[in-house]
């Protein structure tokens, strides 16, 4: 076999491991991005329902301004579409759809599919490496044929054993920088992945702390703000027939205000306000009752099992609070509430806690839409694992009731 037999052949075989190394990357890197979309696919599902639930909830309108909010908040494309067939195209191929209650669907699509790019990329490398390799047949080719002219030219011939040394060298020097440049672009696309979940992991982040404080600060403070209006209202007028107990209901009013600062402060510091110990459990329900009712006539029957407390973890115990409040404001505001009933008793399987009142009622068919409070509680017993029920009817009052559910901690 000469010595441009053998050239020609090591070409050849360096020329197909090059195409077939690429073609097995671009396999592998095809397989990662769908793994990518299909995980980012899930990740928008989670975020559009959160939005969702920030925005007023699946049964709320559906306008081009809301459409554009939760656009915003999930960094996604948001449409309404009417069949959720999955799309041929790649993009929507991966996108989340969920059901509305008009029979339509609502579809959120990622602005630019993940691993998009870096799929580019690597098509642009495995293309620059596949006519680089061309050039390098064709370059040992003509120093094939051209060698043994200028060797006769300058009489001063290489061995065939010399050519081929030389020739090995420089394919062996070529493979090692190919190969240095190939680990380089992994590496960066390995960084690349990395860093992107991690902003999507600080963005999840941010959106649930984000709807955790928009809930806390409707059931908290807006719910202590109101109490003070109506507290201040009630010194205003009293304040000619009854000086004394006017400035009686000013101090409370007062001190509802910086009660309400306090938890405002802790918001902002991050703490959880006015965290509440296990043995005042019902006294902290007789405060919120005394906040709330803003001097009003309320008759109080409270049943607490101190049992049922310890049960409770800190998180199902912080809700409990927060939903009473929610609770306790809607009968005095809405239900015009004479009487009113908490009850927290421990079962075999975990707590029953209640809250029940003899207000007006309301029709639940016929319940705002645009309302967060019984959005709010829904998701705070969702979030302790427990379960939600309420009833009411008009001239029925209201009756709602959460079963806890005991955790088990190590």
């Amino acid at each position: 076999m000469s010595s441009l037999t053998r050239l020609i052949t090591v070409s050849l075989v360096l020329l197909l491991l090059l195409v077939g190394a690429g073609l097995g990357a671009q396999v592998w890197l095809r397989q990662q991005e769908n793994r990518i979309l299909s995980q980012a696919a899930l990740d928008l599902s989670e975020r559009l329902q959160h939005a969702i639930d920030l925005t007023g909830g699946i049964s709320a309108p559906w306008p081009t301004a809301r459409l554009e909010e939760l656009a915003q908040l999930t960094g996604a494309e948001i449409s309404i579409i009417a069949n959720p067939a999955i799309p041929r195209d790649e993009m929507n191929r991966h996108r989340a759809t969920i059901p509305l209650d008009n029979g339509k669907w609502l579809a959120a699509r990622p602005a630019t599919p993940p691993g998009e790019r870096i799929l580019n990329l690597f098509h642009r490398v495995v293309i620059a490496l596949g006519v680089f390799a061309v050039l390098l047949v064709v370059a040992l080719l003509l120093i094939a044929a051209i060698k043994p002219l200028r060797d006769r030219e300058t009489r001063s011939p290489f061995t065939t054993r010399d050519r081929d040394m030389r020739s090995l060298s420089l394919l062996a020097r070529t493979s090692v920088e190919q190969q240095a440049e190939l680990d380089q672009e992994r590496d960066e696309r390995i960084r690349a992945e990395a860093e992107a979940r991690h902003r999507l992991q600080l963005l999840n982040q941010a959106l649930e702390e984000k709807i955790r404080m928009g809930r806390d600060l409707h059931d908290g403070v807006i719910q202590s703000l109101y109490a003070a209006g109506l507290t201040l209202q009630a010194a205003q007028q009293q304040a000619t027939a009854d000086p004394h107990l006017s400035t009686e209901r000013l101090g409370e009013g007062l001190e509802l205000i910086n009660r309400t600062i306090t938890d405002i402060r802790s918001y902002i510091s991050g703490l959880t306000p006015r965290q509440v110990r296990r043995e005042s459990l019902a006294q902290g329900f007789t405060d919120i009752v005394t906040e709330l009712r803003a001097g009003r006539p309320l008759d109080l029957d409270l049943k607490i099992d101190e049992k049922a407390s310890i049960a409770l973890s800190d998180e199902q115990l912080s809700e409990s609070m927060q939903i009473a409040r929610e609770a306790v404001s809607n009968a005095l505001r809405h239900g015009g509430a004479q009487r009113l009933l908490i009850s927290l008793i421990s079962n075999d399987d975990g707590t029953e806690f209640t809250i029940r009142d003899d207000g007006i009622g309301f029709d639940l068919a016929g319940a705002r839409p645009g309302g967060h409070g019984l959005a709010n509680m829904r998701a705070r017993v969702e979030r302790g694992i427990g379960r939600f029920e309420m009833k009411s009817a008009p001239g029925q009052g209201t009756h709602i009731s959460i079963h806890w559910k005991t955790i088990v901690t190590s």
